[in-house]
Formats: C-alpha cells, sequence, structure tokens
C-alpha cells in the first residue's frame, strides 16, 4: 500500500475533537473500573454531585449522580427535603453551556452516534419529526416534574421518579444490565418482574431506532436535553451567527441532523457540522467570539509596542524572536491543557481505585500491624486465632482484667491487644511492668494522630472494641467493651471456627441499631437470641419498600406472640426528624407497634449485611442466630408468612 493511501486512510478514521471529548467525557463520568469488577455501586463523595449528561447513578462504573434522577428523587422528596440543590446545579450546567452539554458529555449521545454510524438506509429529518421534537417537553413537565411532585406533595402517596421507572433507556442500560451482567449480582434476578420487561423492550427500541434515526432519544425523548435547550440562547456556550456575513442559503439548517429551525436554537447541540458547511464562515461559537475579541485586543497592544520598538530596535532583528515566542505560548498552553486532562482522568482514577483504608463490619483486615510495649511486632496477617482488639484511654479501666483473664483462657485460640491513646504512651511501659508483667495481653499504644484506631472508627472513642474471625474479618465493632452477651454470641463462635456472616446458614453480624420513632435505646440480633427476627432495611423514597411494609406489619403482629422480632432500618444519610416525620404523615406506617431504626452512617449495617445499593432488602434470622432467608428485593405476604413460620418452628 502506497505512503499516500496509508495517511488517507488513517485521516478518514481519525476522530474529531468533539469526538475525543465525548469519549474522555464518559470514561470519566464512569472510572469507577473496580465498580465493574465486584458489581457494587459506588458510593463515595462525589455521588452527591450530578454529572452533566445522562449517565444513571447505578451504574457500576459511575461517580457522580444523574441530573434527571436527582431532580425526581428532589421532587419526591419535596416535603422532607430542599430541592434547591438539585435544581442549582442543574440550571448552573444550562446556563453556562446549553445543549453543548448533548453534543459533547452525554455518554447517551455518543453511544447514539456510534449506532448512527452503521450502514443502512437512514430517515431523514422533516416535518413529522420537527414536531416529534417536541414530545421531550410534555415528557420533561408531565415524567420528570409532574408526576414526582404529585406523589412527593401527597404524604399517603409512594414516591415516583417516573421518567426513571417508566421509560429511561440509559437507566436500563447502564444500571440494571451494568449490574445484573456482574456475576457477583446473581440475586438480582429474583428482583426483576414486568417493570423490568417493559424497560428491556423500550431499551431494544431505542437500540434498534438509533441505527436508522439521527439521536433518536435525545431529538424526540430525552427531558434532560430539553431542559438544556431551554437555555440554548442565554447560555455561555452558544453559537452565533454573523449576519454581516451570512447570504441566508440555508446550508447550515439543511445539513445539520438535529430539528433545528434556525442556527442555535433550543433544538441545536453545538455539534459544530454547520459551520462546515457554511461557505461565507458566517458561524461562530459564542465563547469563541470572546476569545476572539480578546486576541485582536491584544494584537492591537502588540501593533503598538512594535511602534515603539520600531523607533529603537532594528525591525529584523527583532521581528524572528517575537514569532517564536508567540508560537512557543501556543505550544505550550496546549500542553498545558492537555497534561491537565489527562492528569485529572489519571488523579480521579486512583482516588477511586485506592485501596479501602478503614474496615468496617465483615470486612476482612489484613492490614494492622503495631510493636507492643516490648519491643515485638505483630501482624495482623500472619495470625490465624480469633482475635480481640481493645482502645481505652485510662489505666483504670476495669476491662483490661477481664481481656487478662481471655487471654489466659485461651491461649493460642486467641489473641487479645489492648491499645492506649497517645496520652498514656510514656508511661504505658512501665504500668503493663507494675500491673500486667506476665500478661498475654499485646499492650501498645496509638499515634498521636490515632492511626490505628482510625482503621475503625471514624471518632476516636476512649473505649472501642473490636472482634476478627480466624480469616480476620471483622464480626463485631461497637462503642465501649464487649459485653459478657457479645462474648459468648460472637467471641466463643469466631475462637471456635463458626462462620459468621451475611449469607442463609451463617451466623449473622451483630450490631447495635438506633431505635427511632419515639423509641429510646439500640436493637441487635445478639439481643434478641432466642426469638426469630425479621430485619427489613427500607428507604422513605422507595416506592417497592412502602408496598411490602404493610404486609411486615401484618405477619409480626399474627405471630409476635410466638417470639417474633422485626425491625425496619431506613438507610443512612437521613436525618432521624426527616425518618419520623415520614413515618407519622404515612398511615402505612404510623400503626406500626415493631421497631424503627435508623443505619448508621459511619458503619452501615446495610451494606455488612450484603446490600448492594437495591432496596429493600430483607433478612429472617433465627432463634439460634443463624441467617434463614434472605431477600434482595421486593417479598410477597406468602412467601415471607411461609419463611417466618419455618423459622419459629424450628
Amino acid at each position: 500500500m502506497e505512503k499516500g493511501a496509508v495517511k488517507n486512510f488513517f485521516a478518514k478514521i481519525k476522530p474529531s475533537r468533539r469526538r475525543i471529548i465525548q469519549v474522555y467525557a464518559a470514561l470519566l463520568f464512569n472510572c469507577n473500573l473496580q465498580g465493574f469488577v465486584t458489581g457494587k455501586i459506588f458510593e463515595g463523595a462525589t455521588k452527591s454531585v450530578c454529572v452533566p449528561g445522562m449517565n444513571c447513578y447505578s451504574c457500576p462504573g459511575a461517580i457522580g449522580a444523574c441530573p434527571l434522577g436527582s431532580l425526581q428523587n428532589a421532587l419526591a422528596g419535596a416535603k422532607t427535603k430542599t430541592i434547591t440543590y438539585v435544581l442549582g446545579i442543574i440550571l448552573l450546567y444550562a446556563i453556562m453551556f446549553g445543549r453543548a452539554i448533548c453534543g459533547y458529555l452525554c455518554p447517551a449521545g455518543l453511544a447514539q452516534e456510534l449506532l448512527y454510524k452503521i450502514r443502512t438506509p437512514k430517515l431523514k429529518k422533516s416535518k413529522v419529526t420537527y414536531v416529534l421534537s417536541y414530545l421531550k417537553y410534555v415528557i420533561l413537565a408531565v415524567m420528570v416534574v409532574g408526576i414526582p411532585l404529585i406523589f412527593g406533595l401527597t404524604a399517603s402517596s409512594t414516591p415516583i421518579p417516573a421518567f426513571c421507572k417508566y421509560i429511561c433507556p440509559v437507566g436500563t442500560a447502564e444500571g440494571a444490565i451494568g449490574l445484573l451482567s456482574n456475576p457477583n449480582n446473581y440475586d438480582f434476578f429474583g428482583m426483576l418482574g414486568e417493570l423490568f420487561t417493559w424497560k428491556f423492550g423500550v431499551l431494544c427500541l431505542f437500540l434498534v431506532s438509533s441505527v436508522f434515526v439521527y439521536r433518536v432519544f435525545c431529538r424526540f425523548f430525552c427531558p434532560l436535553g430539553a431542559l438544556y435547550g431551554l437555555f440554548n440562547k442565554i447560555a455561555v456556550l452558544g453559537i452565533h451567527v454573523d449576519e454581516t456575513k451570512c447570504n441566508h442559503c440555508g446550508a447550515c439548517v439543511a445539513n445539520c441532523k438535529m430539528d433545528v429551525r434556525t442556527v442555535g436554537d433550543h433544538e441545536c447541540i453545538l455539534c459544530g457540522e454547520c459551520r462546515e458547511s457554511c461557505s461565507q464562515k458566517a458561524i461562530s461559537y459564542r465563547a469563541q467570539d470572546m476569545i476572539e475579541y480578546f486576541k485582536t485586543k491584544k494584537a492591537d497592544e502588540l501593533k503598538e509596542e512594535k511602534a515603539v520598538e520600531e523607533k529603537t530596535v532594528v525591525i529584523e532583528a527583532s521581528e524572528s524572536p517575537k514569532k517564536k515566542t508567540k508560537a512557543k505560548k501556543v505550544i505550550t498552553w496546549s500542553i498545558v491543557v492537555t497534561c491537565a486532562a489527562v492528569l485529572a482522568g489519571v488523579s480521579c482514577y486512583a482516588a477511586l481505585s485506592q485501596n479501602k483504608t478503614r474496615f468496617a463490619l465483615n470486612d476482612i483486615c489484613n492490614d494492622f500491624s503495631y510493636v507492643d510495649v516490648k519491643g515485638n511486632r505483630y501482624d495482623i496477617s500472619t495470625d490465624s486465632s480469633a482475635k480481640i482488639v481493645y482502645f481505652f484511654s485510662s489505666q483504670e479501666d476495669q476491662y483490661l482484667e477481664k481481656l487478662n483473664g481471655y487471654a489466659s483462657t485461651y491461649v493460642g485460640k486467641l489473641t487479645v491487644t489492648a491499645v492506649s491513646n497517645y496520652a498514656l504512651k510514656d508511661t504505658l511501659p512501665s504500668f503493663v511492668e507494675s500491673h500486667y508483667p506476665s500478661s498475654l495481653i499485646r499492650f501498645t499504644s496509638d499515634t498521636l494522630n490515632g492511626d490505628l484506631i482510625n482503621r475503625f472508627s471514624v471518632a476516636k472513642e476512649e473505649k472501642y472494641s473490636l472482634t476478627f474471625a480466624k480469616n480476620n474479618k471483622v464480626v463485631l465493632s461497637n462503642v465501649g467493651p464487649i459485653s459478657d452477651q457479645d462474648f459468648n454470641d460472637v467471641v466463643l463462635p469466631a475462637i471456635s471456627g463458626a462462620k459468621i456472616g451475611n449469607e442463609v446458614g451463617d451466623l449473622c453480624l451483630s450490631q447495635d441499631v438506633k431505635l427511632i420513632n419515639g423509641e429510646e435505646g439500640y436493637w441487635s440480633v445478639n439481643a434478641n437470641r432466642g426469638k426469630v427476627s425479621i430485619i427489613n432495611f427500607w428507604g422513605t423514597w422507595c416506592g417497592p419498600c412502602l408496598d411490602e411494609l404493610p404486609s411486615f406489619r401484618e405477619v409480626y403482629e399474627e405471630h409476635k406472640e410466638e417470639g417474633l422480632e422485626f425491625i425496619a432500618i431506613h438507610q443512612k444519610g437521613y436525618s432521624e426528624e426527616e425518618v419520623n416525620s415520614f413515618i407519622k404523615s404515612d398511615p402505612r406506617l404510623n400503626v406500626f407497634t415493631s421497631h424503627f431504626g435508623l443505619d448508621d452512617e459511619n458503619n452501615e449495617y446495610y451494606a455488612a449485611l450484603g446490600g448492594k445499593a437495591a432496596w429493600p432488602m430483607t433478612l429472617i434470622v433465627g432463634k439460634d442466630g443463624i441467617i434463614s432467608a434472605k431477600h434482595q428485593g421486593e417479598i410477597s405476604k406468602e412467601t415471607l408468612e411461609s419463611e417466618v413460620v419455618a423459622a419459629l418452628n424450628k
């Protein structure tokens, strides 16, 4: 093949700048690569911020929230939380970029454009497509704003994010299929029903039609594009036609694949193809006009400087360096911008992919080591026994005596570590020498920054205890010493090698859950040994959760005299006042006589019991503390009844 032919081939397949930006944006918005391996949804701090384009929150790789989903959830919870934060972010995007987001930053738009490249007969735009382009504004008003807001303001109604629930093909592709395709989420298939069948059919319809119709979803159905389009005329980044150059030939509109009537109207995605079709070079970006203005202004200033220099410096000697300097500046800025983009992507990926630094209930911890007061090094990764780690802040702590007894009784089966705070660092060696000279407890002190306790707890509590199974799994984590009941129910099974976890057949992990709705204190599985416990995880925003809770109440009322406990634990991230207010205002919930709890923000029980960011989830724990049933998703009353009766009769 000739050199020229090779060059032409690569010139044809070379992606445009816009395509490069589209690909980069899609990768940046979904750079949580470990999510695709684990099948878990990223729940870091960036999930509280909306990305500009359509990118489902539930996609395993997503590092941000979808603006449409966030807006619907905010409107659906209008009685319990403010919506100004979400609206503020979306309106900021709209005012800054308009529908340029659709053309450059939306992963859904990129997918449609790539599908359209498949060689088939194409449906050209017409008056019919122009009329259909207004359908997305109806969807915005009804499905995104109207229905969620109406149901959100009606206290007795279930919040409904209508567009996400019934239409959104992006959520089905990225969220549902993205999660279902991972083997770790096999139990999600039990949650599928008629609604998923409908949405999967909608997705297939959009995928097929995208091959024949340019950006079919964007043009006719996308409410986010409709919202951004309303700001196209006033957005900072827009498109401008120089009327002094335009000859009104209409080539720009005729060659545009979107349903525009004029360049830059509400249907324009600022792809820039109209600029290539304009023979008069009358079309430019508004931001580009600003840049050109400053360039012209700078050029005028340079001319003035040059005129002054011509009086004192030889022209030939001064021109060449100036040109080189200017070229050098252009090259330098290009390199800086490119490096900044690459650095942003790499930094984001590195931050998301870094190893977990704080361990919670059910985590395997192989990263905990120290040097004790006798100079011996300890590394948890080499210890195959069960372990207790106790953090204390006073040498008068009486619990140390009990720990000493445990260490002496279970020699070779249990390793006991006592970690003092930094304030006791200097006196700890003499204290150990005088009070526990022959003790098998490993004494050490924490650092000034609390590096050891920070591995497990956000706050530096005065007393904090941990229990590890033989495989170094955290099986007990709570403020204060280990109670006698927890020692019998957790530590002794850990010593014997029992399987403690969150799957059916495991000894259920136990954690203190804060009671709400007028109750004081805490609830735990261990405190209810001898009873059958139903643990349900729910949320005020979750329709299936609210639909199934009345059945739970009926089953509980029928069997509570037989030794049945029931607690509904609300998702973390909500205040006690918000949840209490919702419970009291909802006639389905305010008649409950069972417990309501609130999950811990820092030590999430839902995650410890195997939650995968899909509510509701239910566990049934037998009288012996063994998990007898586990359901991800809504459960029928008949199934619940049969499993509870089986557990009660066991």
